[in-house]
């Protein structure tokens, strides 16, 4: 597992930032969810509704356990936020077994790529939470060892057809049977 949220922050300020998106992210669909007609409030809608509040709550599990060091305080936030993917999966699979392909279609378009990305944000706060435990290490840029030659030729090794693969053997021409003898095979063969 890399030491890098997205390959290019330290993990502990890339877990910050997607704790503050987070927040963002849910507050206003909170607030757009609310600006709904009564006609339009559902089933589904009380559903997303309750999913976000739950991801409000995750972000500030999340903080807090940023701000006071407590790697306890990561599970829950993966527990709760693991909830839109599966969420995701369990529609998918309900309309996939219903035969509703247009709505499986549609679900892919409108909630495929945020339940990959928010899969992607699981691992990296995971990656955190094992790295505050101790159980992995955190990644440190070693430096190339140094070459003997100036473009770090040393020690090439070519391979002729005359040589092996393996450095220090020589090869055996292993050539295929003659036709004669194949001939010779298959009529003991057959008379057999």
């Amino acid at each position: 597992m890399s030491g890098y949220c997205m390959n290019c922050v330290p993990l502990r300020p890339g877990v910050w930032a997607i704790a503050l998106l987070q927040i963002m992210y849910g507050s206003v669909r909170i607030y757009m969810a609310t600006l709904a007609e009564d006609e339009e409030k559902g089933f589904y809608y009380y559903l997303d509704f309750t999913g976000h509040c739950f991801s409000l709550a995750a972000a500030v599990i999340l903080m807090l356990g940023l701000l006071f060091e407590k790697n306890n305080l990561l599970l829950p936030w993966i527990g709760l936020t693991i909830l839109t993917p599966a969420n995701f999966v369990g529609n998918l699979i309900l309309n996939l077994i219903f035969f509703n392909f247009p709505g499986a279609m549609w679900l892919i378009t409108k909630e495929g790529i945020p339940a990959l990305l928010i899969t992607y944000l699981i691992t990296v706060v995971y990656t955190l939470y094992l790295q505050m435990l101790g159980k992995t290490s955190v990644d440190v840029e070693s430096p190339a060892q140094e070459s003997d030659t100036m473009y770090g030729t040393a020690n090439m090794v070519f391979v002729t057809d005359a040589s092996s693969s393996i450095v220090g053997t020589t090869p055996t021409r292993d050539f295929p049977p003659s036709y004669e003898s194949l001939v010779v095979a298959h009529k003991e063969h057959v008379s057999t």
